[in-house]
């Protein structure tokens, strides 16, 4: 009977351990995603910036010697736009957003390979020791989420995408392992 329900905990603990695994997996692909975004979004409106700038530049100038009325409206409205632009940049402010989800992700990230480490030791390691090194992982990864910006279901959706259909975050094949390692380490050494 003791064997028995030995078994049970180390397999429900496992179980849990797995699943922590990847819902830490999760939140760092939905991380990166709402770094990408944000990284496109800031990119656009600072050329948009750059654009409006120079057309207001080019339709005042022609305007002053032209002295043409509607090269001056024109200009007006490009410079209202480069405000509304300004405006949206300051308020919402998408590099601190970038840090921070950049941040975050990568807090995740060694995170999910602790929980890894953790799983590959786990048959090595006593009951006591498990529990202790699984506290300790969801003490630290409470505090990251404490800290971290929000995602949205746009960033969970892409990252159910990427980890279920792209096989994001995996490697399908040993020769793809085996491409990125040194030669000394590849289990496939055929060169």
């Amino acid at each position: 009977m003791e064997q028995s329900s030995l078994f049970n905990t180390r397999q429900m603990l496992d179980e849990q351990l797995r699943e922590s695994c990847a819902k830490v997996n999760y939140s760092y692909v939905c991380h990166n995603y709402m770094t990408n975004r944000f990284i496109s979004r800031d990119t656009r409106l600072k050329i948009a910036l750059i654009l409006l700038s120079a057309f207001t530049l080019a339709s005042l100038l022609i305007s002053v010697y032209f002295n043409e009325k509607l090269t001056t409206i024109i200009g007006l409205i490009s410079s209202l736009l480069v405000l509304i632009v300004t405006v949206y940049q300051k308020d919402f402010n998408l590099e601190t957003r970038v840090n921070e989800h950049r941040k975050t992700a990568d807090a995740l990230w060694k995170i999910k390979e602790d929980f890894i480490s953790l799983l590959i030791d786990f048959d090595d390691l006593e009951l006591s020791d498990i529990r202790k090194n699984r506290d300790e992982l969801l003490q630290r990864l409470d505090e990251i989420y404490r800290q971290a910006p929000r995602t949205d279901k746009r960033a969970y959706r892409e990252a159910q995408k990427a980890i279920k259909i792209e096989e994001e975050q995996t490697f399908s094949k040993n020769e793809e392992v085996d491409s990125i390692l040194p030669i000394t380490l590849r289990r496939n050494s055929n060169e």
